[in-house]
């Protein structure tokens, strides 16, 4: 499948152990924008009524969630704003994250269903819900999708640091009909939780590629250490190019190359992707030899990630608090953007008829629109005893 040419919906599952305070919040939004995630149902986010209106906003279109009395649970599903509207109520595609037509079912179901493939080390015998789970997919048609692209992986969402084990509980199960549709699934990496997040590309439609300039990101100059690199690359550069016999325009046009390539082997190293790829590469060594030293540098490598998830996130609070102070003396521009990014809803879920009587039925609300139409246009006098009655 070309993934540049065609139009994919991306959906992932991620147990995020409690979202405690801002900072968190924006950094798990920056890694689902990041990751380009179309529908992200979370799950565990411990946050009450009020504090989940704090996830709606950025790229959020429309969030739906469930929180427990106390701060604690909770399980929202979050759509992106650009969310493409196809399909119709004929074709029903239901998303699900839950504690326990065509359906996205998603979950931390707290147990492995596979004891040798699932679990490290290896057992003999699975939990007894985990047949009960593997009946009930089968009784409503569904598909573990991560084991059916990946049928001779090892790979784990869960690793329990008292017991020295990992183990795959997250799942996210389709209707077998959508197994086509489905083009990768994916499991990340352990970062800010402690179960990693699963992810998979459900193609759509093809769309034409589109096309982007570079541009360097303002933020990279108040690095010290990188205004530094650039310095030293640049007197390098000029050194050795910086000749008699060169064109000044040739000089620059080829500086420009140069020191943009130097930008992405400086910014490379600090990239999230390739770090989560370590860890990722690492976990898979650990599975395998149970080394204490490839144990220490996991956590050496998580605690870097963490810290650049965390600059990323502060950084985005700064700027934000830097907004509202510029606009602290225009507050109609300020409330009027607020107000334009946030989302409504796109559907009618429920009318009540002139009885005053709840329609949720799609029949029943065209119903009673049209009957309320037809009253709305139709003539309550008669034309002809109102035009003779002028005269």
């Amino acid at each position: 499948l070309n993934m540049e040419n065609s139009l994919y919906l991306k959906v992932r599952r991620w147990n995020l152990k409690g979202v405690n305070n801002v900072i968190k919040i924006k950094t798990i939004l920056n890694i689902l924008k990041r990751d380009n995630i179309q529908i992200a149902l979370l799950q565990e986010t411990h946050l009450n009524n009020k504090e989940h209106q704090k996830l709606c906003r950025d790229w959020v279109g429309q969030m739906y969630y469930y929180y427990f009395s106390t701060k604690s649970c909770g399980v929202c599903i979050l759509l992106h704003k650009n969310l493409p509207g196809y399909g119709k109520y004929s074709d029903p595609l239901k998303c699900f994250t839950l504690y326990c037509n065509n359906v996205i079912l998603g979950s931390d179901f707290n147990c492995f269903l596979n004891p040798t493939m699932d679990k490290s080390p290896s057992v003999t015998f699975a939990p007894q819900v985990s047949s009960l789970i593997c009946d009930a997919c089968y009784e409503q048609n569904l598909l573990d999708i991560w084991r059916f692209h990946n049928r001779t992986s090892k790979e784990f969402t869960f690793f329990s640091h008292p017991h020295q084990t990992a183990s795959r509980i997250d799942y996210i199960f389709t209707s077998c009909n959508m197994a086509h549709l489905v083009s990768q699934a994916d499991i990340g990496s352990i970062t800010i939780s402690d179960h990693a997040p699963v992810t998979i590309s459900i193609r759509l439609i093809d769309s034409p590629k589109t096309y982007y300039f570079w541009k360097l990101k303002p933020y990279y100059l108040m690095d010290d250490l990188f205004v530094e690199y650039l310095k030293e690359k640049t007197d390098y550069y000029f050194l050795c190019n910086d000749l008699e016999e060169t064109d000044p325009r040739v000089l620059w046009d080829a500086y420009k190359a140069y020191i943009r390539g130097m930008i992405f082997s400086y910014v490379s190293k600090k990239n999230k992707d390739i770090v989560e790829k370590q860890i990722s590469h690492l976990q898979r060594q650990y599975y395998i030899s149970k080394s204490e030293d490839v144990l220490t540098q996991i956590k050496h490598i998580w605690t870097l990630l963490n810290n650049l998830l965390t600059a990323r996130a502060e950084r985005d609070v700064l700027f934000a608090r830097q907004r509202l102070f510029e606009m602290g003396n225009k507050p109609n521009c300020l409330l009027a953007k607020l107000i334009k990014n946030r989302p409504g809803k796109k559907c009618i879920s429920a009318v009540r008829d002139g009885e005053g009587r709840m329609c949720t039925d799609d029949k029943e609300m065209n119903n009673v629109f049209r009957q309320f139409y037809v009253e709305l246009y139709s003539s309550e006098g008669n034309p002809y005893s109102l035009k003779d009655s002028s005269f």
